[in-house]
């Protein structure tokens, strides 16, 4: 076992393997837009079998990635998958919930267990800043890769380029 994730580039996205206590957890995080669903299962199915190995299918999850405009809003915190979902590649929802957490519980004690607007609005700009940060570091998973192999790829790398260029064009 080896005791780390491993992603590998597929033609429309990313495949992860993450080892489980009693399993091997696996994914395809991939763009419907690009491959169909069945398509993409057949995929992974062909990846396993030029290895020798078997692979079954024990769950299909679709999710929309999103986020919160504010995590924090009057007394009430959203906290974890409630407030943001990025990619399970990067399981980002359990950093978050525990800065989350982490701002809210030093606001309190700084204040003596008293919560304002302001801290509301505080909260959720911190959060947002951390999130936008790690949204920037996935992106960066599919926009700097080489790949040109499907379209996918080609229009990721189209992003690429013109993340090349804004920041040249922001070092000059």
């Amino acid at each position: 076992c080896n005791p780390y994730l491993h992603a590998t580039a597929l033609s429309n996205g990313w495949f992860w393997r993450v080892p489980l206590y009693d399993d091997m957890g696996t994914g395809y995080v991939f763009d419907d837009r690009y491959i169909d669903p069945d398509q993409a299962e057949q995929e992974i199915v062909d990846w396993y079998a030029a290895r020798g190995k078997q692979f079954d299918v024990k769950h299909k999850i679709t999710f929309d990635a999103g986020v919160l405009d504010r995590c924090a809003s009057h007394n009430v915190i959203s906290v974890g998958l409630s407030s943001n979902f990025l990619e399970p590649l990067e399981a980002t929802s359990i950093s978050f919930a525990a800065l989350t957490i982490e701002l809210t519980a030093d606001i309190l004690k700084k204040y003596n267990n008293h919560w304002s607007y302001n801290d509301a609005k505080s909260v959720s700009k911190l959060v947002r800043r951390e999130i936008d940060y790690t949204a920037d570091y996935v992106w960066a998973h599919y926009a700097l890769t080489q790949r040109t192999d499907t379209e996918f790829w080609r229009d990721h790398g189209k992003a690429r380029e013109q993340a090349k260029e804004t920041a040249y064009k922001w070092f000059m």
